[in-house]
């Protein structure tokens, strides 16, 4: 791990969130947010889940965002290794820009480039905060995990691509194979278009647009191509869009400083709720990127938190329901289309002989069986980022441990271990016979699942519910919890090796459970989910199905094409 270098150890006195307010005041609001955009593109934030830029990148842009007063200070931390940039301290510029007061002083002076480390150096100061040291063992475990959360998605390990590609998947394989079954409780596209007035094919189009856009930007920008374009009518000009359709979408994604009404305000330091919202900054019918992971992920926020926060209270949890059976059918997908069936045999919704499902599913590894629960519950913002443990602490019992009255992730896969060992041999599938070793695993659709500490949480409260001594011959190992991205990035592992494997390779690698996945394992790397040729495959059909409905030209008139 890395500390990043803060504004009080340049100046010698720390910074203020009122010291920073004060300064953007001085600035044209608008300069500062097409500035942040402009810095994304050149740091090269977020292709394969950059979140800092390299040594190279650092050593050329100090001189450029620092007064000539600051710049050996500052070469002299990153000679050290300290991180001098990274995207978190454009979200938090950003987000301190929309809390300023309304109807913004344009007749300021623009930022200057040289004036821009500052900022970037105070905003990074400010992206933590003193929590409180609890006693008691459960909530001293739920406040680390709600600390280190924040830092978990300021270095998040997951490409913004494969978020994309994630939810587009669902609704145009996982939706469609679930649909061919039995009639679905929602259609997402009905819904969708009722609440927003366009189609959500229309939707899905823009999003690959928008990615298309982003790629293309940073691959220029590698070619010494300096000029950062926005998305706009100039951009558009070869598509056959109306500037009434290209407004009408943006306009879910974007916001316009001169019309916005003001943020609610921030549960902590790291909520970047409006931003993720609204990722796109609206200016003179242009819109500026202001942060690419905010960007892909407007897809999935789309079709799954625009259609939920406009639906009838008594529809709300039935929605997020209905999203569960999606996210299995997804990991099944996973399996079927990337792991090794030799060695990962997979089974969705496994039952007993009497028609009960044991779990969400179970990867027959050998003799050993990891038994899965999936699990959609999110993480809701003010839990996230408020550092309040008690409310972490009530998500993670409510969310992923359950009651024996009220079973979750926890207590539902004691409830099937404890079947398989003591129950009757006869009422299990003929698969689990030969097994003598099981791991437990909980998936989560939230990134939290392989943040800090949640794992080393729920281990122990599945470890105070269990007596291995009862259970022999059959070894019980430790609980594992990983996200569904975390999932995606281990296909390609998957591909040659089994999944026992790679969950006893966690936890032999961090007995305590409590570092993220990515740093506790050596076939689950950070960053693009490798070997997923099906993912490309679909994404090179999606990009070329754009191209088509927008009738989108190459240079020299021709159709234009993609190939991935």
């Amino acid at each position: 791990m890395k500390s990043w270098l803060n504004w009080g150890e340049v100046s010698g006195k720390p910074g203020t969130v009122e010291e920073l307010r004060a300064l953007l005041s001085k600035y044209s609001p608008t300069s500062v947010l097409m500035a942040c955009s402009q810095i994304s593109v050149h740091l090269n934030y977020g292709p394969e889940g950059k979140t800092t830029p390299n040594k190279e990148l650092t050593a050329k842009y100090i001189p450029f965002l620092f007064l000539p007063s600051l710049v050996p200070r500052v070469r002299k931390a990153h000679e050290l290794d300290r991180v001098i940039f990274f995207q978190g301290q454009l979200r938090a510029i950003a987000a301190e820009i929309t809390r300023l007061p309304p109807m913004p002083d344009e007749s300021l002076p623009a930022i200057e480039n040289h004036e821009l480390g500052e900022l970037m150096l105070r905003a990074a100061e400010l992206l933590m905060a003193v929590h409180p040291k609890p006693t008691d063992p459960w909530d001293a475990l739920a406040n680390l995990a709600v600390q280190w959360i924040p830092f978990y998605e300021v270095d998040s390990p997951t490409d913004p691509f494969t978020q994309l590609m994630r939810i587009y998947i669902m609704l145009t394989v996982n939706i469609p194979r679930l649909t061919a079954k039995g009639p679905l409780p929602f259609d997402v596209a009905a819904e969708f278009e009722r609440i927003f007035r366009f189609p959500l094919k229309l939707y899905i189009n823009f999003m690959f647009l928008i990615m298309m856009h982003a790629t293309i930007q940073r691959d220029e920008l590698q070619l010494n191509n300096q000029v950062v374009n926005p998305l706009g009518p100039l951009w558009l000009a070869s598509t056959n869009l109306t500037s009434e359709t290209i407004h009408q979408v943006m306009a879910t994604v974007s916001f316009d400083l001169a019309k916005m009404k003001l943020p609610g305000k921030p549960y902590g330091y790291a909520d970047f709720t409006f931003l993720r919202a609204n990722p796109h900054f609206s200016h003179e019918s242009n819109y500026f990127c202001l942060d690419y992971d905010f960007g892909f992920n407007k897809l999935e926020s789309g079709v799954l938190y625009g259609v939920l926060d406009n639906l009838p209270k008594e529809l709300k949890e039935p929605y997020l329901s209905f999203w569960g059976p999606i996210l299995e059918d997804y990991l099944s997908w996973l399996f079927e289309t990337y792991a090794s069936a030799k060695q990962n045999m997979y089974y969705p919704s496994p039952t007993y002989t009497n028609g009960n499902q044991i779990c969400d599913a179970i990867v027959i590894c050998g003799t050993t069986a990891v038994l899965i629960e999936a699990k959609i519950a999110t993480c809701d913002i003010k839990t996230k980022y408020s550092g309040d443990y008690k409310l972490m602490k009530s998500y993670l019992e409510t969310k992923l441990v359950g009651t024996p009255e009220k079973r979750k992730g926890v207590t539902q896969l004691l409830t099937a271990v404890e079947a398989i060992v003591k129950g009757p041999k006869d009422a299990l599938p003929p698969y689990l016979a030969k097994v003598n070793k099981i791991i437990p695993l909980i998936v989560t659709k939230d990134e939290v699942g392989s943040s800090y500490i949640i794992n080393t949480y729920l281990d122990k409260r599945l470890e105070e519910q269990i007596n291995r001594k009862e259970y022999r011959p059959y070894t019980i190992t430790p609980l594992v919890v990983m996200s569904v991205g975390t999932m995606e990035r281990a296909m390609s592992s998957l591909a040659k090796m089994s999944l026992g494997a790679i969950l006893e390779d966690r936890i032999k690698a961090n007995r305590e459970l409590s570092r993220p996945f990515e740093a506790a394992s050596k076939y689950v790397h950070k960053g693009t989910a490798r070997n997923m040729p099906e993912h490309m495959k679909l994404m090179g059909a999606a990009f070329n199905q754009v191209i088509k409905d927008f009738g989108i030209k190459e240079d020299d008139g021709s159709p234009g094409r993609v190939s991935v």
